[in-house]
């Protein structure tokens, strides 16, 4: 049989990717902690954890182990509000939630402010990453969902196409701005050359400039330090921008992901369910 302190002291470490923190959370002093680790190994004959340069990873037999950790968690929690007799819609809990931030504070944030705001109880923690780190961020258990534009057909991870972002050329329409220059977030973002490999009249030479925030690229498209691509979502209440003309769209998918589990909690249910109603209507 599994023990309950040791499961909790595997869940309490890969959830917070850390063994300092957890012990603290779990008021145990770290070579306890170790110790109740090293005896739950010796019961699955498996190593659970690797220790890296960046923190605490699950091995591939730790990640089915904190599934099932995660799969007990939702039934007790459900079967604790049925104990209680609480209202089947009462919700509260933690849901955490990332994507890259075009989506997320355009998209996901005004999408489940409704919900939030029906169901006070409920902590949801968002996550703004590129998409190229998020579908780790999930295999690792460092969150509950992701929205990327990149597709992922792994068995273990459930996914659904929620639309398409369409990317367009703007620049000021108030200022004569750097008509060479285009903004973009870090030297990894490649939207503009993703941009420009769909025209046929791409200008032969650009220069780019880094704003690091997506925010700060609009700011400086609005203050003329250059042009930037950006989705068409983005862009409806801002003043001061006009779109390029001249430039065909380019169209990326928008996936809702997040791990094939048996067991959902009602709140894990509900928010899925809320993301995948509403996302798709800020892409028609």
């Amino acid at each position: 049989m599994l023990n309950d302190s040791q499961l909790e002291a595997f869940y309490t470490v890969a959830m917070e990717g850390s063994f300092t923190r957890a012990s603290e959370i779990l008021h145990l002093s770290q070579p306890a902690l170790s110790r109740r680790l090293q005896s739950l190994e010796e019961t699955v004959e498996f190593t659970l954890f690797d220790r890296t340069p960046q923190g605490v990873e699950l091995t591939e037999a730790g990640k089915k182990l904190l599934m099932y950790v995660k799969n007990k968690k939702a039934l007790e929690q459900d079967a604790l509000l049925d104990i209680r007799g609480e209202a089947r819609d009462s919700l509260s809990g933690l849901i955490r939630i990332a994507s890259n931030s075009s989506i997320l504070e355009q998209v996901v944030m005004p999408a489940l402010a409704p919900f939030l705001l029906e169901h006070p109880q409920v902590q949801v923690e968002f996550s703004v990453k590129p998409n190229s780190v998020l579908d780790e961020m999930l295999n690792y258990s460092k969150t509950d969902i992701i929205i990327s534009n990149l597709e992922n057909d792994r068995k273990d991870v459930v996914q659904f196409l929620m639309g398409e972002e369409e990317f367009i050329c703007i620049e000021s329409s108030t200022l004569q701005g750097r008509s060479h220059v285009y903004l973009d977030a870090n030297p990894n973002d490649t939207t503009t050359e993703d941009f420009f490999k769909n025209q046929t009249n791409a200008p032969k030479k650009i220069h780019r400039s880094f704003m690091h925030d997506e925010n700060g690229i609009l700011k400086g498209v609005q203050l003329g330090l250059g042009r930037a691509i950006k989705p068409r979502h983005t862009l409806k209440e801002l003043k001061n921008l006009k779109i390029v003309r001249g430039f065909t769209s380019l169209k990326k998918p928008v996936y809702l992901r997040h791990s094939k589990k048996q067991f959902f909690t009602r709140l894990e249910k509900s928010v899925i369910e809320v993301l995948q109603k509403e996302i798709p209507k800020f892409f028609k």
